[in-house]
């Protein structure tokens, strides 16, 4: 496991440290005697410092990880951060690759060796370090706004809608708009979309601002699974969606 690896890593590293320091403090020695002319020490600290520099020599030229990383990832990583996070107190699941951790989505990235958070990079990824900075986040308050999502996904539907009869439209072409400009779709993933979506449906929020009133489609199993967004909810079930609709404020009295 990579927490154990690093570990036994980090062990040798503070050793080399250990012996590194100690030269270092010699050398001083050597330079305040260098500056009294102190001709006793200088003589000791010169034969010191052949056994500290070997030392060191030894120490760090054995320094070594070895850790299989292409087996590890991206499986055998989240299963052991799963562990982690759950030792941490954290309510975590796992599925296709991801970890959800709400409202959190962590992405492995296998050929960097790291992990998306959101938009954010994360290279340090030692089990329990990161379970320990993805419990910090899960305790802050959260940004997801469910009115100001609902007014964007009006908005966008209401883009759609006005070349199609049919007032609930497929998610897919709601998610086309909201990433229209060039990179956005790498910001901000499906799987994003279908995460917020679901915080959307979980807050109970179906009004807008206006009085038009939200219709929100679940996928049933004739959908096809590219027109679906699938996220896994907070107690591990799945939940899926696939269309979306508005019925207006003076329809909905």
């Amino acid at each position: 496991m990579l927490e154990q690896a690093l570990e036994t890593f980090q062990s040798q590293v503070e050793a080399s440290l250990d012996r590194v320091n100690a030269l270092g403090k010699r050398l001083k020695k050597l330079r305040t005697a260098a500056e009294s002319g102190d001709l006793r020490e200088i003589g000791k600290s010169l034969s010191d410092l052949k056994e500290l520099g070997s030392a060191v020599s030894d120490h760090t030229g054995a320094l070594a990880f070895e850790f299989d990383e292409a087996a590890y990832f991206p499986e055998a990583f989240l299963a052991e951060l799963t562990t982690a996070a759950e030792a941490a107190g954290l309510k975590v699941f796992v599925q296709d690759g991801k970890l959800y951790c709400y409202p959190l989505l962590v992405r492995v990235k296998t050929a960097d060796r790291a992990v998306q958070i959101g938009t954010k990079v994360e290279r340090g990824i030692r089990p329990s370090v990161l379970a320990k900075k993805l419990g910090d986040l899960h305790s802050r308050p959260p940004r997801f706004k469910p009115a100001d999502f609902l007014g964007v996904l009006h908005r966008a539907w209401r883009h759609c809608a006005s070349a199609n009869e049919t007032p609930v439209l497929a998610l897919t072409e709601i998610y086309d708009v909201l990433t229209l400009m060039p990179g956005a779709a790498k910001d901000y993933t499906k799987d994003d979309f279908a995460r917020d979506l679901y915080l959307l449906d979980k807050s109970g929020v179906t009004e807008t601002a206006d009085g038009s009133a939200l219709q929100l489609a679940a996928s049933t199993g004739t959908r096809k699974a590219s027109s679906t967004f699938v996220c896994i909810a907070e107690d591990g079930s799945e939940k899926r969606y696939y269309g979306i609709g508005f019925t207006s404020g003076e329809a909905a009295r």
